[in-house]
C-alpha cells in the first residue's frame, strides 16, 4: 500500500474517528458527508446498504493484503455477541466492515514503515477529512 492519500485511506481514517464529531454525530453521517464532498452535492438519504457497497467495500478491496486477510475474515465471520433482532443484516455488516477498517494499522512501528503518510492529511486537526 502506497503512502499517498486515497479513497480507501480516507474511509479508514474516518472509521478510526477522524471526523468532526460536533458536525457529524455518527460515523455514518461522516461517511455520507465524505461522499457528498468527494463525489456529488446531491446524495439524499444514503442507506447503510449503499454505504456498505459504494464506500466500505471498495475501501476494503483497496486496503486488504495477505497480511490482514485473516483479520478481515475474523471481523466478518466472528460472532461478537448475539445480534439484536432489531438490527438488519446491512447494519450488522456495516458494523463489522467499519470495525475492520478501524482496526487496520496506519504504521508498522516495529519496522518504522508508514502505510499511510499522515502528512497528506492535516494532522493538526483530527477532523481533517470531513
Amino acid at each position: 500500500m502506497g503512502t499517498g492519500r486515497t479513497h480507501g485511506k480516507d474511509i479508514m481514517l474516518l472509521c478510526k474517528g477522524w471526523y468532526n464529531e460536533n458536525e457529524h454525530h455518527t460515523l455514518l453521517d461522516a461517511l455520507r458527508q465524505y461522499y457528498k464532498n468527494e463525489y456529488t452535492e446531491q446524495y439524499g438519504d444514503i442507506s447503510i446498504n449503499w454505504v456498505n457497497s459504494i464506500l466500505l467495500k471498495p475501501a476494503i478491496e483497496e486496503l486488504i493484503s495477505e497480511n490482514n486477510i485473516r483479520l478481515f475474515i475474523s471481523y466478518i465471520l466472528e460472532v461478537r455477541d448475539i445480534p439484536s433482532l432489531e438490527k438488519t443484516y446491512e447494519e450488522i455488516l456495516y458494523n463489522r466492515l467499519t470495525s475492520f477498517l478501524s482496526a487496520l494499522k496506519v504504521m508498522d512501528t516495529k519496522n518504522d514503515i508508514a502505510y499511510i503518510e499522515l502528512e497528506a492529511y492535516d494532522t493538526t486537526v483530527r477532523s481533517s477529512i470531513v
